[in-house]
């Protein structure tokens, strides 16, 4: 809710593509955290300037689409933002010439839903055509970084 409220009011967002191998940071930065502290802080991603908008990349992603906002569907409980890329910003390793991701050189993180059980949370994610599972603990709230 912070996060879209935070795109409501600048207009501006950065869509980060992560790797299979900073899974479990980019898992913690989905869990709510205590107002005023910062998920960047508690993942320790780097944070990267962005060229057109004012929201930060993360360095350690495969690549970065800097987006302003174009319009914003509201369906129930969730929101649609629809953003038009003004910038990328992509590591070469893991993209050829024509912008499509090598995946023979990476596994890219896509999502596909989580589960809370108890204390733990199960996202799970498509990995080399398959559904895989991985769980994180969820921080007790009296603890929340």
């Amino acid at each position: 809710a912070r996060t879209l409220i935070k795109i409501e009011r600048s207009r501006e967002f950065v869509i980060n593509l992560p790797q299979l191998n900073i899974a479990q940071a980019s898992i913690e930065t989905s869990l709510r955290i205590a107002k005023g502290k910062n998920k960047f802080d508690r993942s320790g991603f780097t944070r990267l300037k962005s060229n057109a908008v004012k929201p930060v990349c993360v360095a350690e992603c495969a690549a970065c689409l800097e987006c302003r906002v174009a319009d914003t569907l509201y369906t129930g409980d969730h929101a649609l933002i629809i953003g038009d890329i003004l910038f990328t910003q992509f590591d070469s390793k893991y993209f050829d010439e024509d912008g499509l991701w090598k995946l023979e050189e990476s596994i890219p993180l896509i999502h596909l839903g989580h589960k809370n059980v108890s204390e733990v949370v199960q996202e799970h994610y498509l990995i080399d055509g398959c559904s895989k599972v991985i769980q994180v603990v969820i921080p007790p709230k009296k603890n929340k970084e």
